[in-house]
This record gives structure tokens, C-alpha cells and sequence, in this order.
């Protein structure tokens, strides 16, 4: 059987900068969902990427978030990708990490609860 396929890339968001690059680290995370012709129900599949962010910054900071969707078409599936880079960066003055990507805005706490 004759394999094709095609990746396109849906949409990009990137959030401000706060801080300066060598105050922090890149970090990177993703979350996908393989799909059947394209038949998807629910996006709930993109907190992955968002959870996985802040889990590779404990105690800070991300900024800088640099969100992509993207999907990539085979003959009878889908694969459905979010990709987010951003800046971690460490502030040990803070008592909560805040997230303001392209997911969604939410405050962490210490412990991570909502």
C-alpha cells in the first residue's frame, strides 16, 4: 500500500517576552491525538501540552509561550499536534507560576490546583 500523507501547520500564537532570554531556559512540550477521517469530538487532548509546560517549570515562570496546532493527513487518519516553547524562567519570590499562552490563561498555585 502506497503511504501518503500531508502536515499542515494550522495556527501559531506566541505571548510577550517578560523576561530576558538568559535569565531562563527554553523548555518544550506537546500533546497529540490520532483520530479517525478527521472525526474529532473534543480538543481536551491540548491541556496535555499546557500540563507537561509547567510540570518542566516548577517554581516559576513560563513566558514567552510560543503555541502551534498542527495536523498531519494519512490516508484513513489524523494526527491532531500541539507544540508550546516557551521560557522558564525561576523566581523564588513568586508563589504561583503563571501560564498566559495560547491554550488558555490560568494561575498555578504552589501545589498546581486551579
Amino acid at each position: 500500500m502506497l503511504a501518503v500523507s500531508c502536515a499542515t501547520v494550522h495556527s501559531a500564537f506566541m505571548t510577550n517576552v517578560s523576561s530576558s532570554p538568559q535569565h531562563g531556559r527554553m523548555i518544550e512540550a506537546s500533546a497529540s491525538k490520532f483520530v479517525f477521517l478527521a472525526f474529532n469530538f473534543d480538543n481536551d487532548y491540548a491541556f496535555g501540552a499546557r500540563d507537561r509546560l509547567m510540570a518542566a517549570c516548577p517554581n516559576g515562570m513560563v513566558t514567552g509561550i510560543l503555541t502551534t496546532f498542527e495536523s498531519k493527513w494519512y490516508v484513513f487518519f489524523t494526527d491532531f499536534e500541539v507544540k508550546a516553547r516557551g521560557l522558564c524562567v525561576q523566581n523564588k519570590q513568586a508563589d504561583a507560576a503563571v501560564f498566559e499562552g495560547g491554550l488558555e490563561r490560568v494561575a498555578y498555585a504552589k501545589d498546581g490546583a486551579r
